[in-house]
């Protein structure tokens, strides 16, 4: 697990994984993902109680602002930053920086600068902080080299008890700040397409 650690700023194909691992009989599953994921992980997770009552799943959402096309990402990042993706020791993106390591050495543009890259859909999200994860991590309200957690189950909450937590102060307003900014940009694409297709009354 821990070869696995660090971050890739784009969608994955999650489902299709976690349906393998069922048929495979596995029990008990752990999913990492962005809040558009969790939301997809739970409402299989309901289907599944009918089904495969046996087997838990517990939920570990990341910070998402936005994800990328990789491939669209991986041009933007020869564009801007003169650097190949596929040979980056680290990515991340932090108080609106997108950052790139490669060979030791940092490159860095704005992540306002990506938008060619952001995947379609990003734009109508307005969660986050992956609301119904079991436990919520981020970079964001935290110092360099920490993470913002958030328990919000009693899945979550014995998760993490037993962990030996280096623990910080957070700056909450941070976390705040993006979250109505995120809720304000999703409310901003939605009202046209209800102006188009109002609800019947």
């Amino acid at each position: 697990m821990y070869k696995a650690r660090g971050t890739k700023y784009s969608r994955v194909k999650m489902m299709s994984k976690l349906e393998e691992l069922i048929e495979k009989g596995k029990q008990n599953i752990a999913f990492v993902g962005t809040p558009c994921e969790i939301r997809a992980v739970r409402k299989i997770q309901q289907q599944l109680l009918h089904d495969f009552p046996s087997v838990k799943i517990t939920v570990l959402g990341l910070f998402c602002y936005e994800a990328f096309i990789y491939e669209k990402l991986k041009n933007e990042t020869e564009k801007l930053l003169g650097v190949d993706l596929d040979k980056a020791e680290k990515t991340q993106i932090r108080r609106g920086k997108y950052i790139v390591q490669v060979d030791g050495k940092e490159y860095s543009c704005r992540v306002k600068d990506l938008n060619n890259a952001v995947e379609n859909g990003c734009a109508y999200c307005d969660d986050f902080v992956a609301l119904l994860a079991d436990v919520s991590v981020g970079s964001v309200g935290s110092r360099d080299g920490y993470s913002t957690v958030i328990v919000r189950s009693d899945v979550g909450k014995k998760l993490v008890e037993d962990v030996n937590f280096i623990k910080g102060d957070i700056v909450i307003e941070e976390v705040k700040k993006i979250s109505a900014l995120k809720k304000k940009r999703a409310k901003k694409y939605f009202v046209p397409l209800l102006q188009e297709h109002p609800s019947p009354v």
